[in-house]
């Protein structure tokens, strides 16, 4: 108990100097944006209980938590005529774990501008992560995991490349099937655009999940913390899976402290080797609505 008290205290004053300078607006926001159908619809929470391919993202000491081997793939039917896709694989022994996936996101055409406003012409900005992880059990109650990835930013003719990466920590509680995680997310360094360098959307999250089974039902739920770099307010997220006879999946979410998200729902549907999932975002009222499809394999 005490090493693991010691551990979340270190991590904890790691985040509070790394975010102290809440100043200035971030880039490569593609990675504020949860990359699975199945996190999205509980307000990006639940990775610690669910078999979908992207849990390393969220945090990447859950890859090692549990014995899996699955891939996933979500495409996000995003704001206005933005295009967002995403795959990963991760393959768990219990002790250790890795994992491989990527990030697309298509901001689609933006009309190019001269210096009093008449349009010549248009350009597609984009933004790339490649992303690797490994997680490891240090015993039967701690376990650690990393992220590295490498990023690419394209704005109109300028572009930037950068390298970074993710820490993440679970503890397994002596009560059962309670979960205590902190994850510290996109720290590094990209290259400079007009002289200028890009600030990463540096963040801190803190989650609780907590499982209960009865019979054929379980019912999941998790509590999340974040703090932003660029952000001077804490953000909060709750989100509850229900799981009836092992084949359907109802998901429901809520978000606090965000602008323009709050409520969230999905749904799942387990069908052989094969997880068919579905998020709904509704977004304020200055914005079209988000879909997410996704598509999980267990081998």
């Amino acid at each position: 108990m005490r090493k693991t008290i010691v551990t979340m205290l270190m991590i904890t004053l790691l985040s509070l100097a790394l975010l102290a300078d809440t100043s200035g607006e971030a880039g490569f926001q593609m990675l504020r944006i949860n990359p699975s159908a199945v996190y999205s619809a509980q307000a990006g929470t639940g990775a610690f209980f669910s078999v979908d391919g992207f849990a390393f993202v969220a945090n990447p000491a859950i890859n090692a938590l549990h014995r899996t081997r699955v891939a996933s793939m979500t495409q996000n039917y995003w704001l206005f005529d933005t295009v967002n896709n995403n795959f990963a694989y991760r393959y768990s022994t219990g002790k250790y774990g890795f994992g491989l996936g990527y990030n697309y996101l298509d901001y689609g055409k933006i009309t190019r501008r001269d210096e009093v406003g008449l349009a010549i012409g248009e350009f597609r900005p984009m933004d790339l992560r490649v992303i690797s992880n490994f997680a490891y059990r240090i015993n039967p109650y701690h376990y650690a995991g990393v992220n590295v990835y490498g990023l690419y930013e394209k704005i109109d003719s300028a572009s930037s490349v950068g390298l970074a990466f993710d820490l993440g920590y679970v503890f397994v509680t002596p009560i059962r099937d309670l979960y205590l995680g902190a994850t510290l997310k996109h720290l590094g360094f990209t290259s400079k655009v007009h002289d200028e360098n890009i600030k990463l959307p540096v963040c801190f999250d803190l989650s609780l999940g907590k499982q209960i089974s009865w019979q054929q039902t379980v019912l999941s739920a998790e509590a999340k913390l974040t703090k932003y770099s660029d952000d001077d307010n804490i953000k909060a997220a709750v989100g509850s899976t229900l799981t009836l006879m092992d084949m359907l999946f109802i998901r429901l979410g809520y978000k606090l402290n965000y602008d323009l998200e709050d409520l969230s729902l999905g749904f799942g549907v387990l069908y052989g080797k094969f997880n068919f999932d579905y998020a709904y975002l509704p977004i304020s009222e200055e914005f079209d609505d988000v879909h997410k499809l996704g598509l999980t394999y267990r081998f």
